[in-house]
């Protein structure tokens, strides 16, 4: 299954959650990003989902997102890090800044 996406704004804390209706606890999770406009900095496009765990903050020690879950809920967390020059990826074999966080989407996957 898959979850609406919730949009990014940059640098605004998003701390959402959702019933999954399983009826238990999801045994998987898989959180992404979702570009919904293209991003120039980083050279990413308008539709590509991205593992969440490929983005770090600046000092590469942390990640800016978070996902967990229970028997009932899903829960989503962005830190509201600003994309440029807060939270870099390692895209197209460089390290890359975002231009905008506002250009991106979270969306998770569950079953």
């Amino acid at each position: 299954m898959n979850s609406n996406s919730y949009a990014l704004t940059e640098g605004t804390i998003l701390n959402t959650s959702f019933i999954h209706g399983l009826g238990h606890t999801p045994g998987y999770l898989r959180l992404v990003l979702l570009c919904t406009a293209n991003d120039s900095n980083s050279g990413i496009l308008a539709g590509q989902e991205i593992d969440a765990w490929a983005f770090f903050d600046n000092d590469q020690t942390a990640q800016p997102f978070s996902v967990g879950a229970d028997s009932t809920k899903i829960y989503l967390e962005y830190n509201g890090d600003i994309g440029n020059p807060y939270i870099i990826i390692w895209w197209a074999g460089a390290r890359k800044f975002m231009s905008s966080m506002s250009n991106f989407s979270l969306k998770v996957y569950w079953q």
